[in-house]
């Protein structure tokens, strides 16, 4: 029996059965890596989308409202956008500053496209705010288990992923026959030539997007990481 006892308490398995602990910090960390991408990229494409400063800035760079045969201004059509994307208007439309027989600047094919648009940027709004809520809450579980150096850590690898997300992004945005093929499955075969929106989206849009796109990305990882600084690598945040 002694013998039988020695060898059962030399044994490396005897009562291991409770000793794994599932490492939750290390896995919820990884989720917020993984997360915080994309929350940024979605809530950035909606910061420019619904800004007017956007829209104002790309219309005057560019000149599309020379192009237009409408007597409209360039605050006209920012402000059509503008309106639109922020929800301020029903339906997507712009009509003609003057008195005799003024003309709609947009038609029916543009409403619908701007209408699904519209819908594209909502849902990924409501995904980016959702990610964020949850980045948020990790952040502060993790802080308060004591693994700031841990979230901290792991906020640094977001920066090299989001730089690969935008360059996959980007390829769409900036290499012209892939965005042509792109806008082409969008736009479809009814859309009419000459067509005002079909102008606008074509006369560099999608290229001022893409740059404005990747500054608020950059925005807001600056303000997190500003965050990171003074509170997490402080030990100031949330004090429970």
């Amino acid at each position: 029996m002694k013998n039988i006892s020695k060898r059962s308490r030399r044994n490396p398995w005897r009562n291991t059965r409770n000793d794994f602990k599932m490492p939750w910090q290390n896995i919820w960390a990884t989720l917020l890596t993984v997360l915080l991408p994309f929350g940024i990229l979605f809530l950035a494409s909606n910061i420019v989308l619904r800004s007017s400063a956007f829209y104002t800035f790309y219309v005057s760079r560019s000149g599309v409202t020379r192009e237009l045969p409408y007597s409209i201004e360039n605050s006209d059509v920012a402000g059509a956008f503008h309106d639109f994307m922020m929800h301020g208007k029903r339906t997507f439309s712009l009509t003609e500053n003057r008195d005799y027989k003024p003309q709609q600047v947009f038609g029916e094919k543009a409403a619908d496209v701007m209408g699904d648009f519209r819908l594209i940027a909502d849902i990924s709004l409501v995904t980016g705010i959702v990610i964020l809520i949850a980045c948020i809450g990790i952040g502060i579980w993790l802080y308060r288990k004591g693994s700031n150096k841990l979230l901290y850590s792991h906020y640094l690898t977001v920066w090299p992923e989001l730089v690969i997300l935008l360059v996959l992004i980007s390829v769409p945005v900036f290499v012209t026959p892939i965005r042509e093929a792109l806008m082409y499955g969008i736009y479809g075969k009814d859309f009419p030539p000459g067509d005002s929106l079909l102008q606008i989206f074509e006369n560099g849009f999608w290229t001022y997007f893409g740059v404005a796109q990747i500054l608020a990305s950059i925005v807001l990882m600056l303000a997190i990481l500003y965050i990171m600084k003074k509170f997490v690598t402080a030990h100031k945040m949330f004090k429970f």
